[in-house]
């Protein structure tokens, strides 16, 4: 199984580094596609070769409706470069990872600039049916004033507010120790005797002694033992927070406007 991982860079740079990274981690390379507006540019003379393109784009990056396929034009016709990868299901984080170390935009935050710019972008579906409703509901000839009421609708979203790492290093340190140690040396000496020969001597015969030396020498030998853990654990807590806001509703009044008969019969009744 493979999902499709879109991504957009201002700097063309950093889309060549995410896809030799990409590779270098052993993406194939038909895997990672790079899409830029001079492209488009370059290999685009017509309105339907234009839409040729950005209808295998769309195919590409395997949007679900016109609005994605909208914002991600209005990124390349502004100079950014699109990735997408066809990424196995166990690359999916090493992808969004490599994707974040360079610098891939927030395109829901840009979105909503361009809107502040003025940029109109795709109504969704919800909008466009909503449209075409209150146009087909109108009388030739009507003037219609909308009652508009906004509701509060909140949501959760998660907040990176740091972290621990933890990390492991081996290091050294010089430790020493006193032993006593034991040493044999072999001296050999002459005395001159002046005495008679006994028995014991065993005159005459061959005879021959050996004395060996030894010593004793240091060995050392290392034990490793578990001396302390270092455990990392999450400690989950849930609170209630109360969110205040404004919403905002339009009311209409109606307003009669006399003629000019209705007029002079309230300015008789009034004398």
């Amino acid at each position: 199984m493979s999902s499709s991982i879109v991504g957009c860079f201002d700097n063309p740079a950093d889309a060549r580094a995410v896809q030799q990274e990409l590779i270098s981690a052993g993406m194939p390379r038909e895997n990672v596609h790079l899409v830029a507006e001079e492209s488009r540019r370059t290999t685009t003379t017509s309105s339907h070769d234009d839409a040729g393109l950005w209808q295998s784009i769309k195919e590409a990056f395997g949007f679900a409706d016109e609005r994605d396929r909208s914002t991600y034009t209005e990124a390349a016709r502004r100079g950014s470069v699109i990735v997408t990868v066809d990424a196995p299901d166990n690359t999916i984080d090493q992808t969004v990872a490599i994707m974040r170390r360079h610098n891939v935009v927030d395109l829901d935050s840009r979105e909503a600039e361009w809107r502040q710019q003025g940029w109109a972008g795709v109504p969704s579906a919800t909008q466009a049916n909503a449209q075409q409703r209150a146009t087909a509901g109108r009388r030739e000839g009507e003037e219609v004033v909308p009652v508009v009421e906004e509701e509060l609708r909140i949501g959760k979203r998660q907040v990176q507010e740091g972290g621990v790492r933890v990390y492991s290093r081996v290091t050294e340190r010089p430790v020493e120790e006193n032993i006593n140690l034991r040493q044999e040396r072999v001296s050999v000496e002459r005395r001159p005797v002046d005495r008679p020969i006994t028995d014991r001597d065993r005159a005459f015969q061959e005879k021959a002694i050996e004395a060996t030396e030894t010593r004793e020498e240091a060995v050392v030998d290392k034990h490793a033992r578990v001396v302390e853990e270092v455990a990392v654990r999450k400690d989950v807590e849930n609170q209630t927070e109360t969110v205040r806001d404004t919403v905002r509703k339009t009311d209409v009044e109606v307003e009669q406007i006399p003629g000019q008969q209705q007029q002079r019969r309230k300015d008789d009744a009034r004398r």
